[in-house]
């Protein structure tokens, strides 16, 4: 049953028990891991963030801008219907795994405007949901003002052996920060990102920024508001997802196309329009995909 004042929102003839606008609860930087009482650690992945609602064998994906994931992974939505789970809505990080190794690139590759693409993409490289946080619960209560503790607990139910770990996983935590430094000390290495720091007896709050999050200095993020993406410092390129191409770091386009994200050379209109987008510094204003903004960010985020 739905608790009193939930949220629903309607899709076709399906109703969620919270609604298809909530935004996924954030996190604002930090220099340092916070040493009092009272944290729980866990490490910031780096892969797609999402919300994924179910509701019978309905699903919905929706990436941290409210933008529709579902067409990009397909094998997910399907898996998530056939799961043994009346209801739940949960938030986690997409992530695919390339020989026993998150690629972030495998990620990006899924942003294609063609659907025979997506398919055979998730065909040979399916993806993986990692799991923080819970929602609402199967019985549809929403369970966003209970305190972290008590959402873990729910989030762990839920899972039990239910679920094939291969696809579907929870992300590991530690009350320690010994622990938190060690995953902080791993970050960049390919999987993880930095370490998010969370209050035990907190809520969640969607839409706000009312975690931590620690990174390692020295990498160049490019963040997309709906898809996230991100390129290392090392890699002089920029990345512009409104003509999928990589774009050199000097004011001047490169000539090299993001094979994997379109199915032929883009047009030098194309490159005109982002290019007068950019700021003085380079900085890329509101590329567009799917209404999707992007911004080019440096150092640390």
């Amino acid at each position: 049953m739905m608790t009193k004042g939930s949220e629903q929102k309607k899709i076709g003839y399906v109703t969620f028990g919270i609604s298809l606008d909530t935004r996924p609860m954030e996190a604002k930087s930090a220099t340092a891991l916070p040493s009092d009482e009272g944290w729980q650690y866990e490490p910031k992945w780096d892969g797609f963030r999402c919300l994924a609602f179910k509701e019978g064998d309905s699903v919905d994906l929706r990436a941290k801008s409210g933008k529709p994931l579902g067409r990009y992974f397909p094998e997910l939505v399907a898996y998530l219907a056939a799961l043994p789970i009346e209801r739940f809505v949960v938030d986690g990080e997409l992530v695919i795994e390339i020989v026993g190794k998150l690629s972030f690139e495998a990620l990006q590759m899924r942003l294609h405007p063609a659907d025979s693409r997506i398919r055979k993409l998730s065909a040979a490289t399916p993806a993986k949901f990692i799991l923080f946080d819970l929602l609402m619960n199967p019985q549809g209560d929403d369970v966003r003002t209970e305190p972290l503790l008590q959402r873990r607990a729910e989030l762990e139910a839920l899972v039990g052996n239910k679920v094939d770990k291969s696809r579907l996983a929870l992300s590991p935590y530690s009350h320690e920060i010994a622990q938190a430094k060690l995953w902080l000390s791993d970050a960049g290495s390919g999987s993880t990102d930095g370490v998010v720091c969370k209050g035990l007896d907190g809520p969640y709050l969607a839409g706000e920024r009312a975690m931590l999050k620690v990174k390692r200095c020295g990498r160049r993020t490019v963040s997309s508001e709906g898809f996230g993406m991100k390129l290392t410092a090392n890699k002089s390129d920029r990345f512009c997802l409104d003509c999928t191409t990589m774009m050199e770091s000097s004011t001047t386009w490169g000539s090299r196309p993001l094979s994997a994200m379109t199915s032929g050379q883009t047009s030098r209109k194309n490159w005109k329009n982002c290019e007068s987008r950019r700021g003085s510094r380079g900085r890329l204003r509101e590329a567009q995909v799917g209404g999707a903004p992007n911004e080019a960010r440096n150092g640390c985020r």
